[in-house]
């Protein structure tokens, strides 16, 4: 009856012949670390931004950053550094290893109030500084200024609107209610407080105008949240998988010629 072989077998082999056993790992470590010389890790760099808006409205449509980060893009794909370091106001080497800039609506409608920022390159350093450039290029952009300025106009002419709506409608809250006093018929269909609750509705609209009448040119792109993660393996993880096959191969090789 043939000896059954057990784990402990193996062991004593391994050790026996260990000059294999090391010289196969020492050669995954070598092949490892060949490999990683060649090898470029790719790091994504994900950014929420939050674009202008007031409570009810969104002033900036997505498709205009949109344009813009597509052209950034362009730039990086063409590997023109130099043109898109003086864009973004940063050194040529924090900005040398992007592969792809790109931008992701967060909601289905095209005037999203959060927008994804994503940002794909080769190097993890540095990741606050280069979105904190793309944060203040998109801020600071011509068509932001134009666009805010267009809508401050749009609000402004709304406001001086509603402002002379509310004198005629308290007028008529006024004697609709003095009619009901001095009045004993019903009205079907008629509420006496309609009046007032659009009036109420316009005061609401009017101090929302305001409100973004006051602060419209504080409102500008910003950064919510930022996150960095790995897309592929870093070269120190590549020389530890080759080291372990270099491994498990010595150990293979051992039992197979040894250990039979």
């Amino acid at each position: 009856m043939p000896k059954k072989f057990k784990l402990t077998d193996l062991f004593r082999c391994v050790i026996k012949h260990k000059f294999i056993f090391l010289l196969f790992t020492f050669l995954g470590i070598i092949t490892g670390i060949l490999i990683s010389f060649f090898y470029t890790p790719t790091y994504q760099i994900t950014a929420i931004l939050s674009t202008p808006h007031t409570v009810n409205k969104v002033l900036i449509p997505y498709s205009l950053t949109n344009s813009l980060i597509e052209e950034l893009n362009r730039e990086a794909q063409e590997k023109q550094f130099k043109q898109l370091s003086a864009r973004l106001k940063i050194k040529k080497n924090y900005i040398k290893g992007i592969k792809h800039i790109g931008l992701e609506n967060l909601s289905k409608n095209s005037k999203p109030r959060f927008i994804k920022l994503v940002i794909l390159t080769k190097y993890q350093k540095d990741t606050a500084t280069i979105i904190k450039a793309f944060v203040n290029y998109l801020a600071n952009q011509k068509f932001i200024k134009d666009k805010l300025q267009k809508e401050r106009n749009i609000a402004l002419k709304n406001l001086l609107i509603l402002k002379k709506q509310v004198p005629k409608l308290t007028l008529i809250a006024n004697k609709t209610k003095e009619k009901l006093l001095n009045s004993k018929d019903f009205f079907i269909g008629f509420n006496p407080a309609d009046p007032d609750i659009s009036l109420v509705e316009i005061k609401k609209e009017i101090e929302s105008l305001e409100y973004m009448l006051k602060n419209i040119d504080n409102f500008k792109l910003i950064n919510t949240y930022t996150e960095i993660s790995p897309l592929s393996a870093s070269k120190k993880t590549i020389i530890i998988i080759c080291a372990f096959i270099g491994s498990l191969s010595g150990i293979l090789i051992i039992f197979l010629k040894y250990c039979q």
